[in-house]
C-alpha cells in the first residue's frame, strides 16, 4: 500500500466538502424517520411477540400471512429467515390482558397447526419434533422395558433428541425412531400410537411486554448517555475541553449516520443494535484518541508551522494504522455479516456502518472541528487584543 507511505493528504481544506457530505447524509437519515414515524422498534422496545419457525417443507410467507389474517394479526411483520424452511413472525402489540405473555404465541402456534395439517397438536399426543429428552424419558418409562430403569429411558431420551438434532432439527417421520441405537421395538410402536410429527418447529420464541419494552428503551437512551458524558470527561482530563468537544461531536455524527442508515433501509433498532452502537462508539473513540495524541505532540515539534498544516501532518502520520486497524476489522466484521447468519445479521451490519463512518469522521470530522474551534478562537483573542488596544489609546 505505498498510496498510504509518506503522504502529504491536505485533509483539513476539504473540510467544508466533508461537512456538507456529512450534513447531507443525516439529514436523509433524519428525514427518513420523520416519515416513518421514527425509528423501526423491535420487540425489545415496543413489547409485543417473535416466533421463529422451522417447517418441513418450504413455505411461503403470503401464506403465513393469509393464516395470521385469520385470526386478526394480518399486520404482524412475517420474513423469511435464512432457508425457505424458515420465518419469522414479530407481532408489534400488547399481550392480551387476560393471559399476559403468553396468548399472542398460542393463538398464532394454534392457527399455524390447524391450517398446515397436524390434526394432533393439542390433542394429548405427544410431539416428538417439540419434546425434549426429559419428556421423552417420562414416556419411556411407561413401558415395562424402562419401568424399573430411568437411567436407560434418560440416556435413550437423549439420544432421540441429539438423532433429532442431526436431522436438521426435525423428524420428517416416526419411522426415523427405528434407526435409533437402543431404540427397542417396543418403544417405536408406542411412540406410534401416541406421538405424531409436526409439521413445524418453534426454534425461538420471544415474549415482551410494553412496560417492559419502555423500560428498556429508556435504560438503552441512558446508557449511551452515560457512556458519552464519560468519555467527555476523560477526554477533558486528557487532552483539553475542545479535544472533548470535537470528539463527541464525531461519535455522534457517527451514530447519527448508523440510525439514519437503519431507518432508511427500514432495519430494528433491537438492544443488539445498541449493544453495536456502543461498540462504534468504542471503536470510532480509540481512532480519534489516537490522531488526537498525534496533534498534542506536533502542537510542540511543529510550532512553527502554521495550525492547519500541523493537523495534516498529524493525520498523514497516523493515516496507515487507521486504514490498516479498520480494513483487518472491516474483514472481520464484513464475514460475520455474510456467514454468521440472520440473528447477528443486523449487528454485522451497524458494525460494518460504524466502522466507515467512524473512520471517516476521525480523519474528516473531528480533526477539523478542532481546528475550526482552534481558529475561532484565535480570532476572538485577536478581537479582544485589538479592542483593548484601541481602549488604551
Amino acid at each position: 500500500m505505498d498510496f498510504l507511505k509518506n503522504t502529504h493528504y491536505q485533509f483539513i481544506e476539504r473540510r467544508k466538502t466533508a461537512f456538507i457530505c456529512s450534513a447531507i447524509v443525516i439529514l436523509a437519515g433524519l428525514l427518513s424517520l420523520i416519515i416513518r414515524g421514527g425509528p423501526n422498534y423491535g420487540i425489545d422496545f415496543e413489547g409485543g411477540t417473535l416466533i421463529q419457525l422451522k417447517f418441513l417443507e418450504p413455505v411461503e410467507v403470503s401464506s403465513m400471512r393469509d393464516i395470521l389474517k385469520s385470526i386478526d394479526y394480518g399486520d404482524a411483520i412475517i420474513q423469511r429467515f435464512g432457508t425457505e424452511k424458515e420465518v419469522l413472525i414479530r407481532v408489534k402489540e400488547a399481550e392480551s390482558a387476560s393471559a399476559p405473555g403468553k396468548g399472542v404465541a398460542d393463538q398464532i402456534l394454534s392457527a399455524i397447526h390447524a391450517s398446515v395439517g397436524d390434526p394432533e397438536a393439542g390433542g394429548g399426543k405427544l410431539d416428538i419434533n417439540a419434546a425434549g429428552p426429559a419428556e421423552l424419558a417420562l414416556n419411556l418409562k411407561t413401558l415395562e422395558a424402562f419401568k424399573d430403569n430411568a437411567e436407560a429411558a434418560n440416556s435413550l431420551g437423549l439420544a432421540i433428541v441429539e438423532a433429532r438434532n442431526k436431522a436438521e432439527g426435525q423428524f420428517a417421520s416416526l419411522d426415523e425412531l427405528s434407526a435409533i441405537s437402543g431404540m427397542p421395538p417396543e418403544a417405536v410402536k408406542y411412540f406410534k400410537n401416541n406421538a405424531y410429527i409436526s409439521k413445524f418447529i418453534v426454534t425461538r420464541q420471544e415474549m415482551v411486554g410494553p412496560k417492559v419494552g419502555k423500560d428498556l428503551r429508556g435504560k438503552a437512551v441512558l446508557a449511551i448517555f452515560w457512556a458519552v458524558l464519560g468519555i467527555l470527561v476523560y477526554i477533558s482530563l486528557r487532552f483539553r475541553f475542545r479535544f472533548a468537544v470535537a470528539a463527541i461531536v464525531a461519535l455522534i455524527h457517527d451514530v447519527a449516520i448508523t440510525l439514519g442508515i437503519f431507518s432508511i433501509f427500514d432495519r430494528e433498532i433491537s438492544l443488539t443494535i445498541i449493544a453495536a452502537l456502543l461498540t462504534i462508539v468504542g471503536y470510532s473513540l480509540n481512532d480519534t484518541i489516537v490522531v488526537f495524541d498525534r496533534i498534542r505532540e506536533n502542537s510542540k515539534a511543529l510550532r512553527s508551522l502554521p495550525l492547519i498544516e500541523q493537523l495534516d501532518v498529524s493525520i498523514n502520520q497516523t493515516l496507515a494504522r487507521t486504514i490498516l486497524t479498520s480494513l483487518t476489522t472491516f474483514i472481520v466484521v464484513f464475514v460475520l455479516f455474510v456467514m454468521g447468519g440472520e440473528v447477528i445479521r443486523d449487528f454485522a451490519l451497524a458494525l460494518i456502518i460504524g466502522i466507515v463512518v467512524g473512520t471517516y469522521s476521525s480523519i474528516f470530522v473531528a480533526s477539523p472541528i478542532l481546528y475550526e474551534w482552534e481558529r475561532l478562537s484565535i480570532g476572538r483573542s485577536k478581537k479582544k487584543h485589538v479592542s483593548s488596544g484601541s481602549s488604551a489609546a
